[in-house]
């Protein structure tokens, strides 16, 4: 990005193109991190769940019909 900021003749605007290309790509990538971390976190609180609602299952079925809470 830099390489095409200096081809630029005006050091205004290879400046504004520079900062613009930078901001684009640190976004790009502060975007794609914060997806990823959303995507993990929902898979690990799906997984919890099911570990969950497999332990009260167990939990039943071993225990009998009686309900001690």
């Amino acid at each position: 990005m830099a390489q095409i900021s200096t081809k630029i003749p005006n050091p205004f605007i290879a400046g504004m193109v520079y900062w613009l290309f930078l901001i684009l790509v640190v976004g790009i990538c502060v975007a794609g991190t914060g997806i990823l971390a959303i995507l993990i976190e929902i898979k690990v609180f799906v997984l919890s769940q099911g570990v969950y609602l497999g332990i009260r299952c167990y939990l039943k079925n071993r225990l009998g019909t009686k309900q001690y809470w």
